[in-house]
């Protein structure tokens, strides 16, 4: 009897003593970049000390419990900043730690190129109250070509006006990630 007390005493010592142990784990958080590109995958990497769990919240407020992160940004997000927050904990999960990571992304944008050889007029082309003038007869060839009104907006849908004064235009189109559009005004 003398013995089994003496055993489970020293089991639950041992226990004890391994449980206290544990090493306070120490949440670090890199990056391969500072700043993405709407539609890029950022990638975050724990580097962590002494953590046998994860936990990630992701800006949305999902989480995750992988080691490390891929989160897909949508080709449309605008100029934002994202927050990830990374939980480690022990073992036995009573340590644990915290860190933070700020993300900066940028808005994808996509090029549009509007030109006209019929008008003998200049053209003023506005899209979302920014207006550009056509100043030349010109076909235009690539985005951004000479005296067209060029245009670099965010990916998305838009509408578009253009008047020489006699004829009026109007019409919709839709921005991709690095795309270039070409309308001729006639």
């Amino acid at each position: 009897m003398q013995k089994i007390k003496f055993s489970l005493i020293a089991v639950l010592l041992i226990a004890f003593v391994f449980n206290g142990c544990q090493k306070q784990p120490t949440a670090k958080i890199t990056t391969d970049k500072t700043q993405y590109v709407a539609g890029e995958t950022v990638r975050l990497t724990s580097i962590t000390s002494d953590a046998d769990s994860y936990r990630w919240t992701w800006p949305d407020g999902q989480t995750s419990t992988a080691k490390n992160l891929d989160y897909a940004t949508a080709d449309n997000t605008g100029n934002a900043t994202k927050t990830f927050k990374l939980e480690v904990f022990s073992k036995n999960g009573k340590k644990h730690d915290e860190a933070s990571k700020n993300i900066t992304i940028v808005a994808a944008t996509g090029n549009v190129t509007f030109w006209n050889t019929s008008s003998p007029n200049f053209v003023e082309v506005t899209i979302n109250e920014t207006t550009k003038e056509i100043l030349d007869y010109n076909i235009a060839t690539s985005c951004n070509f000479t005296d067209c009104a060029n245009f670099t907006l965010n990916v998305g849908s838009y509408s578009y006006t253009a008047t020489d004064g006699i004829d009026d235009w109007s019409g919709n189109f839709s921005v991709t990630k690095n795309g270039c559009l070409l309308f001729e005004l006639q």
